[in-house]
């Protein structure tokens, strides 16, 4: 308990330190203007044979009156599917919540951490998971704006065309068997359906990012293909299986130029 209220009396100083201390100056909800560059990664959802890779995204994004306005940039990705080098131009509309002072958010914090050490001495729990939980809610309210996009993403695969992989290996009944799997790039131009939403951390004119998101493969540009394969003959046994691979789940970190 003495760690719980040590928390509770640092929250509580910050909070009333930060109010008192915070002095006119820009005004991060009157940036019209913000500039991005982000560190992410992508990975299919609906496949089994390609895992996630890293990308690369350079944006800008403009508002207009209220909370309305679009983005657009250029994004990289180390490999998309298993076919590396993919390039695209994402553009999204945007809509930002307002953002809250910093002694606002500090006082919202201590309240948010607060509620949660007070529940969970209610119902006993560890102090030091207790505590862990207590830390982990403030950190997340100093998350201080939302912004909720949706757009389409065109894009361009550099990479080889096909990606192959052979297994062997017996069956339970001790049988041989051998398959050819892949990833079949079926043409390059790519566009995706995109939507999420970032978290920001202002400060001054820098914002500290964070963007989860999901996107849909329009065009079927990567099929998922296996061909079982007689050891004997080394000859395609029956049809091949297929399967489009169409959704994606990303999650990047960035900083912002707001202006």
């Amino acid at each position: 308990m003495r760690q719980l209220t040590a928390l509770l009396v640092a929250l509580a100083v910050a909070a009333v330190s930060a109010h008192a201390q915070e002095k006119p100056g820009f005004d991060p909800d009157l940036s019209w203007n913000a500039v991005r560059a982000e560190y992410g990664y992508w990975t299919p959802m609906d496949s089994r044979m390609s895992s996630g890779d890293a990308f690369l995204s350079l944006n800008y994004t403009r508002r207009y009156s209220g909370h309305w306005g679009w983005r657009a940039g250029l994004l990289y990705q180390t490999e998309n599917t298993s076919v590396q080098d993919g390039i695209g131009l994402p553009v999204a509309a945007v809509f930002r919540t307002g953002t809250q002072s910093w002694g606002e958010t500090m006082v919202r914090g201590a309240e948010s951490a607060a509620s949660q050490l007070a529940h969970d001495a209610r119902m006993d729990y560890d102090a030091k998971e207790s505590f862990g939980r207590g830390i982990g809610v403030f950190l997340l309210s100093l998350f201080r704006r939302a912004e909720i996009f949706a757009g389409v993403t065109p894009g361009y695969m550099l990479g080889h065309g096909t990606v192959y992989r052979q297994t062997k290996g017996y069956s339970m009944d001790g049988t041989r068997y051998e398959s050819d799997e892949g990833i079949r790039l079926n043409h390059r131009f790519m566009l995706t359906a995109d939507a999420g939403f970032n978290l920001s951390i202002p400060i001054w004119r820098f914002s500290l990012d964070l963007s989860p998101a999901f996107h849909y493969l329009v065009t079927n540009n990567f099929t998922e293909f296996q061909q079982s394969i007689d050891p004997l003959t080394d000859r395609p046994v029956g049809a091949p299986s297929e399967k489009p691979v169409h959704w994606y789940f990303s999650i990047s970190g960035g900083i912002s130029w707001l202006f």
